[in-house]
């Protein structure tokens, strides 16, 4: 029994000697393991790699880049639309001499002897004031030689047959019984300032024969005939710069020039027609 514990405690002391053996054995390749020398896994990269121990690469800086100025850009001022310019109206001037007409139709006989001629007041108004501006040798009311309200007259065609219209005469006899032509231009423009549209008939103008005279129609007469009021703003007409005949295609340009226009003729609604085609 001693025997066997004897060799049991042998073979534990024997046991714990290879341990130790081992134990130490295992400590020295440890301690041997820290002196190897550690392998490195290079890391993958897109650029070179650099060799530890190597000296640095040398960096190259660009140039710093500096930016151009745009150009000032200059400012300009938005453009307005086009617009259509308004027409200037042109300021109504009156020519001096104008003087509006009494609206009285009260019937005026003037005895001729052989023949009578019938005017309205109106009208004899407006002929004494014409008489004023012109100031010449011819008596407008005494050398009448046809009144209004006539219609026995074929070669008026129709003018004569209202009130307003008017023929007058610019001959003038000399000592020895001859005829003269007064200076009709003064005699037109007064009777047209007065407000008749006036005309100087030459010889032959109305039918072969017919009399050198002046025709005048009263501008605004409330009782003028058809045929008389064509010849104020007919196709023909005065205030459309012509001279009034029916019978002439194209119509005849006014021999005196254009028409003479009052305010008191524009507040009856007449115009200068001559721009109206």
């Amino acid at each position: 029994m001693r025997r066997r514990h004897l060799w049991q405690n042998a073979r534990m002391r024997s046991t714990r000697r290879a341990a130790l053996r081992l134990c130490g054995l295992c400590l020295i390749l440890l301690l041997a393991g820290c002196n190897l020398p550690v392998r490195q896994t290079p890391a993958a990269t897109a650029g070179p790699t650099a060799t530890l121990g190597a000296p640095f690469p040398t960096v190259t800086l660009m140039p710093t880049l500096t930016p151009e100025a745009a150009p000032p850009v200059e400012a300009t001022a938005p453009t307005a639309p086009a617009r259509t310019p308004t027409p200037t109206a042109t300021p109504f001037a009156e020519p001096a001499g104008c003087q509006r007409p009494p609206e009285d139709y009260t019937r005026v006989t003037l005895d001729r002897g052989a023949w009578v001629a019938v005017l309205n007041a109106r009208t004899v108004a407006m002929l004494q004031h014409a008489q004023t501006l012109y100031a010449g040798p011819v008596n407008f009311i005494d050398a009448i030689t046809q009144g209004s309200y006539n219609s026995t007259e074929a070669a008026s065609f129709g003018t004569h047959d209202g009130g307003g219209a008017v023929d007058i005469s610019v001959l003038g006899r000399n000592a020895d019984g001859t005829w003269y032509v007064h200076d009709t231009a003064p005699m037109i423009r007064a009777l047209r300032l007065a407000g008749f549209a006036a005309w100087v008939r030459q010889p032959g103008d109305l039918y072969q024969g017919s009399p050198i005279h002046i025709h005048a129609v009263a501008v605004g007469d409330a009782e003028l005939s058809p045929a008389a009021q064509t010849q104020l703003t007919g196709e023909e007409g005065y205030f459309r710069g012509f001279d009034g005949l029916p019978d002439y295609d194209p119509p005849r340009p006014d021999p005196h020039g254009g028409p003479v226009l009052c305010a008191w003729m524009r507040d009856l609604g007449y115009a200068d027609l001559r721009a109206t085609p």
